[in-house]
């Protein structure tokens, strides 16, 4: 068996340095790691298109699914609420469930009665001599129930209409008759539903000459 000179060892080396041959697989040996970071890094980008994708077509399904609020639709909620506050005869129940029976549901300015119902405040009650009355918020296909039976119910009533008239950009006229029907019915129904009057104006302070 021949043995290669160390000359021509040494110049074949020379040769395979010199020809590109080692640059060649040491390219592709340093090319490996960043392939596999460029796949991670596309496949990343991959996941978040596909998941922004996914939230926005979420998002446009829950928004096409909001249903708007109607007279018939509010009257199951008022019923619960009503029922909730032992407002409603336990006989009478079944009538007010089942639609024999429908809860009065008033706009307060313009006796707006319509099936759709619009962005405003409404009054409803179940229309007895000696029942209580309440009012609901409507704004944007939602509903707060105002539920001013107590001192402590028409306190949170009139922060959430100041709210609701401020977020609306109303006329301070218009929040002020807001106001001033929530404690009204307050205290002239749902303070002593069967007297149907505030009794302060009949035994306490009613004349201003007295005041500052």
């Amino acid at each position: 068996m021949s043995r290669i000179s160390w000359p021509e060892s040494w110049f074949s080396r020379r040769t395979f340095y010199l020809s590109g041959e080692n640059s060649v697989r040491k390219s592709a040996t340093d090319a490996r790691p960043q392939t596999v970071i460029s796949n991670l890094l596309r496949n990343r980008l991959i996941m978040k298109i596909t998941l922004i994708i996914l939230i926005s077509l979420f998002s446009l399904s829950c928004f096409s699914q909001t249903k708007e609020l109607t007279y018939n639709s509010l009257q199951s909620s008022l019923t619960e609420f009503l029922i909730s506050n032992g407002d409603i005869r336990t006989e009478k129940i079944d009538d007010y469930r089942q639609g024999k029976s429908e809860i009065r549901l008033t706009g307060l300015f313009n006796n707006f009665q319509k099936e759709k119902l619009i962005d405003g405040i409404y009054s409803f009650a179940i229309g007895c001599s000696h029942c209580k009355a309440y009012f609901v918020i409507v704004d944007q296909s939602q509903y707060t129930i105002l539920n001013i039976s107590s001192k402590e119910g028409l306190n949170i009533a009139i922060q959430n209409t100041l709210d609701f008239c401020d977020r609306n950009k109303y006329c301070v006229d218009i929040t002020k008759d807001y106001i001033s029907r929530l404690i009204s019915v307050y205290h002239n129904i749902n303070k002593n539903p069967t007297a149907g009057y505030d009794v302060n104006c009949q035994r306490g302070v009613k004349d201003t000459k007295t005041l500052p």
